[in-house]
């Protein structure tokens, strides 16, 4: 990533430092190593050109842009899609390296999870966001939070139950596939 003329060298270095997430990220939404590639690169520079208002929510506003630039990616590749069958032409998914509908259900799966993670109480909250966002271990939580372990991991374990509770009582049979994603993770 080169760097914007004027940039904060303070908000680059922290740029980079979220890099490879964000790489994560963007290829869990679109499953194309060249597209989310493309998509770590808008949101850098996004977050170069319109930096967050606050430095603390950084690493979650960097998520909120690349789903919103991967979501209006889909959008933009569903329309040329309809635009071509439209014009009597053949969509080709395989030529665009995605199935637009799939990044779609992704998005609105983690929003339907980030959701459910919002909802919970503290210490429940803290201790999901810390583990699966900021990706911590239970030894790291444990560590910032001075707590036991053991605690961590018991509430880490109570907090997948409650969103998983939540889910299925929301979404019926479905709601193990929104888990999924929380649940793969140790």
């Amino acid at each position: 990533m080169g760097m914007a003329l004027g940039a904060d060298p303070s908000r680059v270095e922290e740029l980079l430092e979220h890099t490879e997430w964000v790489r994560r990220l963007a290829f869990s939404l679109v499953r194309c190593e060249a597209t989310a590639d493309d998509l770590v690169q808008q949101t850098s520079q996004t977050a170069l050109e319109h930096p967050a208002a606050e430095k603390s929510a950084s690493k979650g506003w960097l998520a909120r842009v690349l789903r919103n630039l991967a979501f209006d990616r889909s959008r933009h590749r569903i329309r040329r899609q309809l635009q071509d069958f439209q014009a009597g032409g053949k969509a080709d998914e395989k030529d665009l390296g995605v199935v637009p509908t799939e990044v779609f259900e992704r998005l609105e799966m983690q929003e339907l999870l980030a959701g459910a993670v919002k909802d919970l109480l503290d210490p429940f909250r803290t201790i999901v966001v810390l583990h699966y966002f900021d990706e911590m271990s239970t030894a790291q939580i444990a560590n910032k939070l001075k707590l036991n372990p053991s605690t961590v991991r018991n509430q880490l374990n109570r907090a997948r139950g409650k969103v998983c509770g939540k889910l299925q009582a929301r979404y019926g049979e479905n709601w193990s596939t929104l888990c999924t994603t929380l649940l793969l993770r140790p």
